[in-house]
C-alpha cells in the first residue's frame, strides 16, 4: 500500500530512525555530523548530474551500461572516494567531442529498485538507438534532488523525500510522473520513451497503463514492457526493433 506522505509525518520519522540507530551505534548523532554527510552526498549528485549533462550533449560518449555501472559504485563505495574519481574522469571525458551519427536518442524509465539489467540496455544500442537519459532508481532518480543545505538536517532529509521525483511507491496527486517524463524527453531531446517494470513489482505494474496512456496522449512515442531478469530476449528484441521503426 502506497502512503499519503507529509512534511511533519516524515520528519517525525526520520527523528525516530536518527533515536534508533544511536541506540544500536551507541553513540549520539549531532546535526554538524548529519549536515556534513549531507554536504558530501550532495556533492557526489552534482557530479552525477555533471555526468549526465555530458551524457546528454555526447549520448554516443557512454555505452548506458556504463553510466549504470557508474551510478551503482557510487552507492557502494565511499562517496569521497567515488567523487574524486568520477571527478577525474569527467575531467577527461569532456575534453572528447565525439561526431553525432544521428542515432535514434531514447529514454529508459523504470526499474525502481534495482539495476536495470545491463543486457537490455546493450540491446537498445545494438538496435542502433542511444540512450540520451534515463529514469531508473540506479541512475538520475538517485542523484536528481539535493538536500538543501540551508535547513536543519532532519527537516532537509523529509522535504527531499517528499519533493524528489514522481515515484509510484509514493501518492502524490500533485506529482505527475508523466509529465516529469515528458520534460526530460524535451530537454534530452528524445524521440521516445521505454519503461521497463520488473515483474512482480506492483508498485510499478499498477501505474503502468495510465502512464502510458498519459505520454501517448501528450504525442509521446512509448513503449511498456515487462522484465523477470531475463536479459535481452528474442521477443524483447523485436519488440524494440518494432518500437523503433516507428520512430
Amino acid at each position: 500500500m502506497r502512503a499519503d506522505y507529509t512534511q511533519g509525518y516524515l520528519t517525525r520519522q526520520f527523528l525516530y530512525l536518527k533515536t534508533a540507530l544511536e541506540k544500536q551505534v551507541g553513540r549520539h548523532i549531532s546535526d554538524s555530523s548529519l549536515a556534513e554527510s549531507i554536504a558530501i552526498y550532495n556533492e557526489n549528485r552534482r557530479l552525477l548530474h555533471r555526468l549526465y549533462q555530458l551524457r546528454r550533449a555526447h549520448p554516443k560518449l557512454f555505452k548506458a551500461r556504463d553510466t549504470a555501472v557508474i551510478v551503482g559504485a557510487c552507492m557502494l563505495m565511499p562517496k569521497e572516494e567515488h567523487s574524486r574519481l568520477l571527478y577525474q574522469f569527467l575531467e577527461e571525458a569532456e575534453k572528447i567531442i565525439p561526431p553525432s551519427d544521428g542515432r535514434i536518442r531514447l529514454i529508459l524509465s523504470g526499474c525502481m529498485c534495482d539495476m536495470p539489467e545491463l543486457e537490455v540496455l546493450d540491446l537498445v544500442e545494438e538496435l542502433g538507438a542511444v540512450v540520451s537519459d534515463d529514469d531508473f532508481y540506479v541512475g538520475r532518480r538517485y542523484f536528481h534532488s539535493l538536500t538543501d543545505e540551508g535547513l536543519s538536517p532532519i527537516d532537509a532529509l523529509a522535504q527531499r523525500y517528499i519533493e524528489d521525483v514522481p515515484c509510484p511507491t509514493k501518492l502524490d496527486e500533485k506529482q505527475d510522473w508523466s509529465q516529469y517524463l515528458a520534460t526530460l524527453l524535451k530537454d534530452a531531446k528524445a524521440a521516445g520513451i521505454i519503461s521497463v517494470a520488473l515483474k512482480y513489482c506492483e508498485a510499478h505494474l499498477y501505474d503502468v497503463p495510465s502512464l502510458s496512456a498519459n505520454l501517448s496522449q501528450k504525442g509521446i512515442p512509448n513503449l511498456m514492457i515487462e522484465t523477470s531478469h531475463s536479459g535481452a530476449t528474442g521477443q524483447l528484441r523485436t519488440r524494440f526493433q518494432a518500437f523503433l521503426e516507428t520512430l
